[in-house]
């Protein structure tokens, strides 16, 4: 039965807790209020800080007044921390039928300054240690040095948190010894909550052969999923993926200005974001801006998108991305049995691969199509206009990653189709700008570069402030 109703926690995280006490079939005679951190962590000692710290756990008979009420209030509940409540009748006789419907909370905590990390830092340590101390709140910043380089021990999460780089100088680099997780609640009957979990301005990469960036079969719920000016190299087996038919919730996956470069070299792989089972809800997707592109083996990128069995609605956007390269011979996104009221947006999408459609959408989904193009290599085409040039002719260099375009006579360059950063304007290179009479730019062989000049610009939205108005204006009116 939906006994339980609501919970309301106040600044000061006293908590209460409401049911419905008018139901004479279902009673309620006692509750109980579970942190949902493994057992391995509910008393924690913290070295550095000279004290432990014990969850705190409330489990017993309700009072004549709040049976009466069907209300109670609690207090002194550790902070920073997801809670499960549960209401029984333990007069039942069947163990089943004794708990009600189950509903989470998380207490809060002061807020924290971000927590600046040195280049010496042990940041598996430091991450995998905050994750069980809850004096430090979910969503905690972790800023990282320029030119840093850390190896780093992924772990199953229990809130959530943000990886910092800097903005200006050389990204920070990360190498993932294996993948994040979500960690199972610590009731077999709740789930996992995390508010966001966030990447910005940061290199990642992988050395191991069955390597994810994420991997999880645990039942949660996540509000954000953020990249931000990342790049991710060789992950071979995939990027995200969700397996088994546990409910997991995402309320937006947003990709921006990153890039996804030589993975999926694996045998047995499962692509880019690989959410295609029946309890996969992701209510919101955006790739904006990014590049996709040389998978290490033919065809073992699968598909950017696979979510073609889930059936909840969707809101997905897919603009300004270049794929070079990728997916060979499979579709890209599959969103064939979303739910009413789901909406597509592909718009400014560049596509130099031998990939089959692009989309496969459900009748269900509002779908918007907007400049989207290929080069001669998308001979599978349905769906884009093709254009009679190679990606060898419309990029500068693009087998070594540099995909420039090179003819600012191009339908891409008018239309500012595909990732921004690929556009001399984006890329603030002299040597490929074209005079306002329609001249292309000459090419300069590399070897007489300067230093500076040679340099790609990585990310467009890093490089923006200094360079033509009219990429920046492109971004700005998106």
């Amino acid at each position: 039965a939906e006994v339980l109703q609501d919970i309301d926690v106040s600044e000061d995280n006293e908590i209460t807790i409401t049911w419905d006490n008018d139901d004479s079939a279902n009673p309620v005679d006692s509750i109980s209020i579970e942190p949902m951190v493994s057992s391995s962590t509910r008393a924690i000692t913290r070295p550095a800080a000279g004290d432990s710290i014990v969850y705190v756990s409330i489990s017993r008979y309700l009072t004549e007044e709040e049976r009466a009420s069907g209300t109670i209030t609690v207090s002194g509940l550790t902070q920073n921390t997801l809670y499960a409540v549960d209401l029984y009748d333990t007069s039942k006789p069947r163990r089943y039928d004794k708990p009600y419907n189950q509903l989470t909370f998380r207490t809060t905590g002061p807020a924290v300054d971000p927590i600046e990390v040195s280049r010496f830092d042990d940041l598996s340590t430091i991450l995998q240690t905050n994750d069980s101390d809850p004096t430090i709140p979910e969503g905690v910043e972790y800023h990282l040095p320029a030119g840093s380089y850390y190896q780093l021990q992924p772990f199953s999460i229990q809130k959530g948190f943000k990886l910092v780089g800097p903005t200006e100088g050389d990204k920070p680099q990360i190498e993932l010894a294996s993948n994040w997780n979500v960690a199972a609640a610590a009731s077999s009957t709740a789930r996992m909550t995390i508010d966001s979990f966030e990447f910005e301005n940061i290199d990642f990469l992988q050395t191991i052969d069955a390597g994810y960036f994420f991997n999880s079969g645990n039942s949660f719920e996540m509000n954000l999923v953020s990249f931000k000016n990342c790049t991710f190299r060789n992950f071979r087996r995939g990027f995200w993926r969700h397996q088994g038919s546990n409910y997991k919730r995402i309320g937006e996956i947003r990709m921006e200005n990153c890039m996804i470069d030589q993975c999926f070299g694996h045998t047995g792989p499962y692509g880019t974001f690989a959410v295609n089972n029946e309890g996969d809800n992701i209510e919101s997707v955006y790739i904006i801006n990014c590049t996709f592109m040389r998978e290490a083996d033919a065809g073992r990128a699968r598909n950017v998108f696979d979510h073609g069995t889930p059936s909840y609605p969707i809101h997905f956007e897919m603009r300004n991305v270049t794929f070079y390269n990728y997916c060979d011979g499979r579709r890209m996104v599959d969103l064939n049995n979303s739910g009413a009221g789901s909406v597509a947006i592909f718009e400014n999408v560049l596509i130099a691969s031998n990939a089959a459609d692009l989309y496969r959408t459900s009748g269900n989904t509002e779908r918007t199509t907007t400049n989207i193009y290929g080069t001669s290599e998308y001979t599978r085409n349905r769906q884009a206009t093709i254009l009679e040039v190679s990606a060898n002719d419309l990029f500068r260099d693009p087998t070594n990653g540099d995909l420039t375009i090179t003819d600012t006579s191009s339908p891409i360059y008018i239309n500012r189709v595909g990732d921004l950063r690929w556009l001399p304007e984006c890329t603030s290179d002299p040597l490929l700008r074209a005079s306002e009479d329609g001249k292309e730019g000459k090419r300069v062989p590399k070897g007489r570069r300067p230093r500076t000049e040679r340099r790609v610009a990585r990310h467009a939205l890093n490089t923006l402030p200094g360079h033509a108005g009219r990429c920046k204006n492109d971004l700005k009116n998106r």
